[in-house]
C-alpha cells in the first residue's frame, strides 16, 4: 500500500511539474558570457584600428629595424585584396612601441590567421 502511494505521488509530482500553462518553456539557468573584453582591449582595438586607417597621430621615432620585420609579418598576415591597398612596413620608425602592439591585435582580430 506504502508503494502504490508513493508511486502514485511520484506520478503526480512530475504531472505538475512538466505541466506549464503557457506552453513548452522551461526554465534554464542563464549562463555568463564566456567570452567578455575588457575596457583595455577596446581601447587596444580601436588604436589599432585608427593606424591601420591612418588616422592615428605617427609622431615617435622609433628603431625602424626592429619595427620593420614586425610589420612585414603584419602585411603578410593580410588578406590579398587588403594587402594591394595597404603598405604597413611603410609605417615602420614612426610608430610607438604601445602602438605597433594595438596594431598587431587589431589586425590579429580583424583578419585572423587562417590555420
Amino acid at each position: 500500500m506504502i508503494k502504490q502511494v508513493c508511486l502514485v505521488s511520484a506520478g503526480l509530482l512530475l504531472v505538475v511539474a512538466n505541466a506549464t500553462a503557457s506552453g513548452s518553456y522551461r526554465l534554464t539557468i542563464a549562463k555568463p558570457k564566456t567570452e567578455t573584453r575588457s575596457a583595455m582591449d577596446r581601447d587596444k582595438y580601436s588604436l589599432g584600428q585608427q593606424v591601420f586607417n591612418g588616422k592615428a597621430k605617427l609622431t615617435a621615432q622609433s628603431d625602424l629595424e626592429v619595427q620593420k620585420p614586425r610589420l612585414e609579418k603584419c602585411q603578410a598576415g593580410l588578406p590579398k585584396g587588403v594587402a594591394k591597398s595597404k603598405s604597413l612596413p611603410a609605417l615602420a620608425g614612426k610608430l610607438s612601441e604601445e602602438q605597433l602592439a594595438a596594431l598587431e591585435y587589431f589586425l590579429g582580430e580583424r583578419y585572423p590567421a587562417k590555420n
